[in-house]
């Protein structure tokens, strides 16, 4: 442990600063032969002081002690090997090994005895502390370091005779963690620059507004796409982006028949903070589609590495989200339970907040369609343009609704024609208390009645071609 805890939560496990830094377990086969000779282990001093190593081992899956007068300094790095560098018997594989990694005059201890297992194995780093008292001539060894490798998640499985090898991302965090460790080309004795990865959520920036008075609200909020608010991207490091690296394309509706429209995104939208980076959309008008962001090759970390997408342990790679049915990176209006589509089951989330005002009433923005404050028969003229059209991919939108109406049941009440009846005419039917109700609190006047007129007779004609 870092420190004793007794009676208290643990500390957590003692880091370094001695630790394995690089592991090459699986050496591709060479002209058809798998070479175990020319595995390596590759220790670093991370401090800047030098340390003494006499007597320090490697245990587990192989077996090697450091010689008594083995001193390495601040920063330095020394490679072990299954052989024995110093031996005459051993320069071809000297050659062969130099040959193989790209490395000339690098420090090289060996041999250990045993072999690292291709299917994952224990390596251990052991120091030695003093004897006890009683047991003068026993040497106890504690843990400076362990890695427990494996070749399958969350591991990376390119190192299993594939090329590159297990390199540490951070001497500093806990050497069993799969987290701490990437793949790359082997570089023995020499630095490894762990590549830039990234997660990704979508926030459409939506709170949950409260039930009103009698019923629960009839879909989800959290799901709904009326909006896109912003996009927010971890890296794995302090980033340097700006606008000029993203790219932001909507595919349209149909992202396979639609053209594609580009998005203009301003240094205004794209702030960075550390490894932090956010897409603000909220101000940007958004047209209906699905959509596609890319960080171009030119987005780097502030050491001037690229994104490793494919975790090849190379940068600059292009990253691309695209709309999909698990991410959900669209936007159309009026789809307000999130489905994908502009249904029925979003007439009723319109049902539900009509006559009510976003501030005073607490109706949610999301239904406010044309953004008068308030949810009215002129916000019904945006769902109804919607109504019937589903983003289109991987999974259709009829498909979709008819696995959701399958598995909620709530859509099943939904689908039975007399609660839509109900649904319609309570609706239609409401008197103009309602609308009263929101023009009190509205800065000015909804319409003219005679506009409120037409507007509710366009609701009755479409709400009747609906039913038939």
């Amino acid at each position: 442990m870092a420190s004793p805890t007794v009676g208290d939560p643990n500390s957590g496990p003692r880091i370094g600063p001695i630790v394995i830094s690089e592991i090459m377990y699986h050496v591709p086969d060479l002209a058809g032969v798998e070479r175990e000779e020319l595995e390596f282990v590759e220790i670093h001093n991370s401090t800047l002081q030098t340390v003494s190593l006499a007597n320090w081992k490697l245990s587990g899956a192989i077996e090697f002690t450091f010689p008594a007068d083995f001193q390495l300094e601040g920063g330095d790095r020394i490679v072990v090997t299954t052989f024995d560098p110093e031996s005459v018997d051993n320069q071809a594989l000297l050659t062969e090994f130099e040959t193989l990694y790209m490395v000339m005059d690098i420090d090289l201890l060996g041999g250990y005895v045993g072999r690292m297992d291709n299917d994952g194995e224990r390596v251990q780093l052991l120091s030695p502390i003093a004897p006890p008292l009683d047991e003068p001539n026993f040497i106890p060894y504690v843990i400076e370091d362990e890695v427990r490798y494996d070749d399958v998640a969350p591991w990376p499985n390119s190192p299993d005779g594939l090329g590159p090898s297990l390199n540490r991302i951070s001497a500093t965090s806990y050497g069993n963690d799969p987290g701490n460790w990437w793949a790359a080309s082997p570089s023995p004795g020499g630095i490894s620059t762990p590549p830039t990865f990234v997660t990704w959520s979508i926030n459409t920036s939506q709170v949950d507004p409260p039930d009103l008075p009698g019923r629960e609200q009839p879909t989800s909020w959290q799901t709904q796409r009326s909006t896109l608010a912003t996009l927010e991207f971890e890296f794995s490091t302090a980033m340097d982006v700006t606008n000029d690296d993203v790219v932001l394309t909507n595919l349209g509706v149909d992202a396979g028949v639609d053209p594609d429209e580009s998005i203009e995104i301003a240094i205004e939208n794209v702030s960075v903070d550390g490894a932090i980076v956010t897409i603000d959309l909220a101000n940007i008008a958004l047209p209906d589609g699905v959509y596609q962001i890319e960080f171009l090759p030119t987005a780097t970390d502030l050491g001037g590495n690229g994104i490793d997408v494919d975790e090849d342990g190379l940068g600059g790679d292009e990253f691309v989200i695209v709309g999909n049915s698990q991410n959900r990176f669209y936007r159309l209006a009026s789809d307000w339970n999130g489905d994908e589509g502009a249904s029925v089951f979003d007439f009723s989330t319109f049902s539900y907040w009509f006559g009510l005002a976003v501030a005073a009433d607490g109706a949610p923005s999301y239904v406010d369609l044309n953004n008068d404050a308030g949810v009215s028969v002129f916000d019904f003229t945006g769902f109804s343009n919607n109504f019937g059209v589903g983003v289109a991919y991987p999974v259709g939108f009829v498909e979709r609704i008819e696995s959701q109406h399958a598995e909620d049941p709530s859509h099943q009440e939904l689908a039975d024609p007399e609660l839509i009846d109900r649904t319609v005419a309570e609706l239609v039917l409401l008197d103009w208390n309602a609308t009263r109700r929101f023009n009190e609190h509205s800065q000015s006047e909804l319409a003219s009645e005679n506009e409120v007129d037409i507007a509710m007779a366009l609701l009755d004609d479409t709400v009747n071609n609906w039913l038939n």
